[in-house]
């Protein structure tokens, strides 16, 4: 028998324990740029921000638009500029439009105009069609149309703008028909050319809307529906992804404006104007925890052709990030979970993924080709003494490789299927 010096057969587990699962280490969130020491970042980094808006644009993340309390200057700070990444290595960034000077936009509102661009705010939502950006509503606490600085709510906005990257500029659209309540803080996703907005702010804001990207026309498509009566009631700072079969769109989590966090989804078929409640089907609590100002992005599923096993070809796939999940003394997660559901049979699949490296809320996330990107981003104070983050306020850049956990995921739940196992169950797995 041979025997070998104890170093020797700790390097020897070592190498055998990165043999067995190499692709689960390298498939952890990795931080590809930092938070800067300057709040306001420099000619190659955008300024710290969170509750911006962000998506995928010819193949780069666009975030714009966006909110950080400037401690040294004593002021708020409601931006307006727009960034875009690369999505290949080094990920380096190019400033796409500067800054909406704050009074060119007070001018504009005090003459009783919409500004020619959005000026400075906060809790807006930016979906892409036809490969142009649609910004609508926000807020800035009123300091474009009072001239006062402060960060409580103040004058909403119900404006639409277009951002064209060729030309790089904005357009005001003034759609047609009666238009949805000024709002921020609430959703917005892209189905059968519409934006379809849901929630917000307002106490009225449970009501859900499409703007016509073709027409460029508001309709209403649901007034508020209260729990009592089967809806989701008035809620924001949830997240919205469209399914995957283009019938209506998936809400998860957000703050009823009058109760607590929402551990509910819901779907609303466009077509028959209805909300379905999908309860989150609990097996030794191994699902996320009731939570707000989180982050969720949809997920293709175009490589997986054979579907996944309990659920049809139409199920919708979505990445679920961080958030608070305590109110109103706030506690940020550091939780991802990958949710594959079919909105038609609630037939749902959790998945635990890797942890972010610290916790954080109303920060942006976006997906593509597989791989998920998060931007910006506020600390909870708890987690803000635990770190060496030289702020609050984040313009770092996470990224996640979504393949292997897409192809884990769908393999395992064949294997299960093939041993009766049922998708209403949770596939738990931590990493």
């Amino acid at each position: 028998m041979l025997f070998f010096p104890l170093k020797v057969w700790a390097s020897y587990l070592l190498l055998c324990t990165a043999l067995q699962q190499p692709a689960a280490r390298a498939s952890q969130w990795e931080t590809i740029h930092e938070t800067s020491s300057n709040v306001w970042g420099g000619r190659r980094t955008p300024p710290v921000r969170f509750s911006h808006a962000a998506v995928v644009l010819n193949d780069q993340v666009v975030i714009t638009h966006g909110f950080f309390y400037d401690v040294e200057a004593r002021a708020s700070q409601w931006l307006s500029d727009a960034w875009s990444m690369s999505t290949q290595s080094p990920y380096t960034w190019h400033k796409l439009h500067n800054s909406v000077e704050a009074a060119a936009a007070q001018t504009s509102y005090s003459k009783k105009v919409t500004p020619a661009a959005p000026c400075g705010r906060y809790g807006a939502t930016a979906v892409v069609y036809n490969q142009q950006l649609w910004l609508f509503g926000g807020t800035d606490g009123g300091f474009s149309k009072n001239q006062t600085s402060n960060r409580k709510s103040g004058p909403n906005m119900d404006e639409v703008y277009m951002y064209d990257p060729e030309k790089h500029s904005w357009t005001f659209i003034n759609g047609r028909g009666k238009k949805p309540i000024p709002r921020y803080l609430h959703s917005a996703v892209v189905v059968d050319n519409a934006m379809l907005v849901f929630g917000g702010s307002e106490k009225t804001a449970g009501d859900v809307w499409s703007f016509s990207l073709k027409k460029l026309s508001w309709t209403r498509l649901s007034h508020p529906v209260a729990v009592s009566k089967g809806g989701p009631g008035s809620m924001y700072a949830h997240c919205a992804v469209a399914a995957a079969d283009g019938s209506g769109f998936i809400v998860h989590g957000g703050r009823h404006v009058d109760g607590d966090l929402s551990d509910v989804m819901w779907y609303f078929d466009i077509h028959k104007r209805l909300w379905h409640k999908l309860p989150v089907h609990v097996m030794h609590h191994s699902n996320p925890a009731p939570r707000f100002f989180h982050a969720m992005a949809a997920v293709p599923l175009v490589r997986h052709k054979g579907g996944v096993s309990g659920t049809t070809k139409g199920a919708t796939a979505a990445l679920i990030v961080g958030g608070s999940i305590r109110s109103p003394v706030l506690l940020c997660s550091m939780e991802s979970w990958l949710l594959i559901v079919d909105p038609h049979t609630s037939d749902q699949i959790w998945k635990r993924l890797p942890d972010l490296p610290y916790g954080f809320h109303y920060h942006q996330m976006v997906v593509h080709q597989e791989a998920a990107y998060i931007t910006g981003g506020h600390l909870c104070s708890e987690v803000k003494q635990h770190t060496n983050l030289p702020h609050l306020y984040l313009n770092h850049v996470l990224r996640l490789n979504l393949s292997f956990w897409l192809d884990e995921t769908i393999s395992d739940s064949h294997h299960k299927a093939a041993t009766g196992w049922t998708s209403h169950k949770v596939n738990h797995l931590m990493f």
